[in-house]
């Protein structure tokens, strides 16, 4: 189920055309022409009963994505495609009853000097809710 949310998310991402092939999943693989992209994790889920005594089916997902280029401005230039993909947006997961995206988080644009040349990211968070169908 996990993997299944995660797949809808960086499809979405994907299908953006600038996002297109520059989305990954934790780690990025070193390459020096690489300068604008987007890392996703997501976490296994929260789950909660939707009754006081029914069963643990609901599940919350918290995905945290990291835009990512040489400069701010295009860091933020990366987030604006996310949020254009990603805000108020349902995903489709088999079997299950998604909720719009909630975007709960977003910090301010930061720079990584512990590589070279440095880069710039900014780091948003969204909330998925997933019951069961």
């Amino acid at each position: 189920m996990i993997r299944a949310h995660k797949n809808a998310i960086i499809a979405r991402l994907e299908a953006d055309s600038t996002l297109a092939g520059r989305v990954f999943e934790g780690e990025v693989e070193p390459d020096s022409s690489r300068q604008r992209y987007v890392t996703v994790w997501i976490n296994s889920g929260a789950r909660s009963p939707d009754r006081l005594t029914g069963p643990s089916a609901k599940a919350t997902f918290t995905i945290t994505l990291h835009s990512v280029a040489t400069t701010p401005d295009q860091a933020q230039y990366v987030a604006e495609r996310v949020h254009a993909q990603l805000v108020d947006w349902t995903p489709t997961v088999p079997g299950r009853r998604c909720r719009r995206l909630t975007h709960e988080v977003s910090l301010a644009t930061q720079k990584d000097a512990d590589i070279t040349p440095a880069l710039w990211y900014q780091v948003d968070e969204f909330d998925l809710v997933s019951d069961p169908a």
